[in-house]
């Protein structure tokens, strides 16, 4: 699997930052993308650090839900789970309630996902915005930022 930072470019030449994954082949992994993709580029600093402190508390042992029977996190309908029984341990557990097959009030599992993991994307996504910052937008049409991304 591969992590695609890039820029997407309207008809009308708005540029926004757009963040996906994909198999080797091209072919977007839409499991990936539609949850942990897009509730990071979505998560909008200071947001983003927000999410990565609850992470890091999960992943310490630190973090109890102020209410169990509600996500811990959502930006847009992505919808994060940190702990059990929704997460599984050294997990976290997101739902993309936009996308019916990847949605939770519609019967699907949220997409797990370790806090490796997530911090590889969350660390691809801050460097793509950091290279466009420094670098400008038009600099970047039409050019990809990838890394390797292990399932």
């Amino acid at each position: 699997m591969i992590l695609i930072a890039n820029l997407f470019q309207y008809p009308s030449g708005n540029l926004i930052p757009h963040f996906s994954c994909a198999d080797i082949a091209g072919t977007v992994a839409p499991s990936v993308t539609l949850t942990l993709c897009q509730l990071i580029a979505e998560s909008i600093p200071p947001s983003d650090e927000r999410l990565e402190k609850l992470v890091f508390e999960a992943e310490a042992g630190l973090y109890t839900p102020a209410d169990p029977d509600l996500a811990d996190w959502e930006v847009n309908e992505k919808f994060v789970w940190l702990v059990p029984p929704m997460a599984r341990p050294g997990h976290i557990a997101i739902s993309n309630e936009y996308s019916g097959d990847l949605a939770v009030s519609e019967g699907a599992e949220p997409q797990q996902f370790t806090y490796a993991q997530f911090r590889a994307a969350l660390k691809h996504w801050r460097e793509f915005l950091a290279l466009v910052a420094r670098d400008g937008k038009e600099s970047w049409v039409g050019r990809r930022y990838e890394t390797e991304f292990s399932e």
